[in-house]
């Protein structure tokens, strides 16, 4: 029997996962919160999806703006929530601007961790019971030159999401990780600086894979799932390989990705 939600919030739903994301929650007629940069996108899915679709344009690197999407988390009783929106940058620390790199932080972590706490303040509070699903990604588990900072976000946020989720799990309460490996998105050609034009190849999946991923998983509360077989088996060889030969792997995927 599938799971009932009453309100689902995605951010960085007007691209990418977080769109694909939204389309099949619509089809599965589950009523939805989108957010995003883009209100003219988030304007054009609100009249498009087939489901009860509110909407509220945020960049969600900014805590006045974060503090309205909170404001209606606790409002609207958001009971699934998909933290999706993030970016990342190539290239070598020293090389990227500092606040660049700052910024990264703030909306990949800092966010997450906001609106995180806050959905589940306002779950315990009405006694609801509910799923937070964090996207993460399979550069959690590797290490990563040239892709530094974004990896060792989202290893914070396997960690982070796998310890709330065990604080909350006896309330009735979710906190999950989503890891997918390459994704065809927009993330390739901006974390480039728009070098790279196309996501193609056998390494990478699609929106629509992803999303359904990541229903599977909500469905499922799988803690952390790392999507395709390529994907868990390169997260599963980080065990045995040292850490000098992993860096080096991840330097070359990461230079040839950027060029």
């Amino acid at each position: 029997m599938t799971r009932k939600f009453n309100l689902a919030l995605i951010t960085g739903a007007t691209s990418g996962i977080g769109e694909a994301v939204a389309k099949l929650l619509a089809s599965k007629g589950v009523p939805l919160l989108l957010t995003g940069r883009n209100h003219a996108k988030l304007e054009e899915m609100k009249s498009s999806l087939q489901t009860k679709v509110e909407i509220i344009a945020a960049d969600l690197s900014s805590k006045e703006d974060r503090k309205k999407v909170i404001d209606l988390i606790h409002d609207q009783k958001v009971d699934l929530l998909i933290n999706n929106a993030g970016f990342g940058f190539y290239g070598e620390v020293v090389d990227v601007d500092t606040q660049a790199l700052l910024d990264m932080i703030e909306l990949d972590v800092m966010a997450v961790v906001e609106l995180t706490v806050e959905a589940a303040k306002s779950m315990v509070k009405n006694s609801q019971k509910g799923v937070i699903l964090n996207v993460s990604s399979v550069a959690a588990f590797h290490v990563l030159p040239n892709l530094a900072v974004y990896s060792a976000s989202k290893a914070f946020l396997n960690s982070f999401s796998r310890a709330v989720d065990f604080e909350l799990i006896e309330k009735g309460i979710r906190v999950l990780a989503s890891c997918p490996g390459r994704v065809a998105t927009g993330f390739q050609s901006r974390a480039s600086g728009g070098k790279v034009k196309s996501s193609e190849g056998g390494l990478f999946m699609t929106s629509a894979f992803a999303a359904e991923e990541i229903w599977s998983q909500v469905l499922s509360e799988n803690p952390v799932r790392v999507f395709d077989w390529k994907y868990r088996l390169s997260a599963f060889m980080t065990h045995f390989i040292p850490t000098s030969w992993a860096a080096k792997i991840g330097r070359s995927f990461m230079k040839r990705d950027s060029k």
